[in-house]
């Protein structure tokens, strides 16, 4: 006895979350809300999921369902995820819970990340070039602050035009090198090495160039440097 079916030759839309999981954060599209909460879907997704109205927002003033017409995209966490009871709950509670936990978050760096964010996922030129050119006059005015009012700032709003300047444009090696001098003049070490790593991520691959920065001479000794060297090296060969 065969026994055969359509739904055996087509894709399973659960699958959409096997490269995903838990407190990982996704975009939505609102279909509809009512009083119990939002049903969304994910990008790229064809299922429909709720948003409980006790899940909308950490403000109880803020998880009015009202505040949505549908249409909207917005980003969300998933809070729960089981493949084998296929069952997926979302949460823009756990979302901003999460953000609030990291301690090293910025309001600009969220703002920002969200517009690259926007970037990448969008398929309207237009808007995706309107985005790029926000981003690229943000990093022009944050590089621009930092040279032009350098004698007047602080070294704290130094490195800040510095950061911000890093976060629009990655590839950029340069505010690496000037933000690692800066660490070095407060001086913190662990900082330091936080940038070292983030411009070795960035595909910088001139150790050459890191070995003769003279700021950082006090750390070619520690085994946290030469470490950093020595994965450089073997990335090069």
């Amino acid at each position: 006895k065969i026994r055969v079916g359509l739904k055996q030759t087509q894709n399973d839309p659960f699958n959409w979350f096997k490269d995903k999981k838990v407190n990982q954060a996704i975009t939505v599209k609102i279909i509809s809300s009512d009083k119990k909460g939002l049903i969304v879907r994910p990008e790229g997704c064809e299922m429909d999921f709720q948003i409980k109205k006790s899940q909308i927002a950490i403000n109880v003033a803020d998880a009015r369902t009202s505040r949505f017409t549908g249409g909207e995209r917005i980003d969300c966490a998933i809070s729960e995820l089981d493949f084998n009871k296929r069952k997926v709950s979302l949460s823009i509670k756990l979302l901003e819970e999460i953000e609030k936990s990291k301690p090293n978050a910025q309001p600009w760096e969220k703002r920002i990340s969200k517009i690259l964010k926007q970037i990448e996922e969008t398929l309207d030129h237009f808007e995706k070039r309107m985005f790029q050119r926000i981003i690229a006059q943000l990093a022009v005015t944050s590089y621009e602050a930092a040279y032009s009012r350098s004698d007047s700032l602080t070294l704290q709003q130094l490195m800040f035009c510095f950061d911000v300047w890093i976060y629009t444009a990655p590839e950029r090696p340069y505010g690496y090198f000037v933000q690692m001098r800066n660490a070095m003049t407060i001086p913190d070490h662990k900082l330091t090495f936080n940038y070292l790593e983030r411009l070795i991520a960035s595909g910088y691959k001139d150790y050459r160039s890191i070995a003769n920065f003279e700021p950082l001479d006090p750390l070619r000794n520690s085994a946290e440097y030469q470490e950093i060297i020595q994965r450089i090296k073997n990335d090069n060969e």
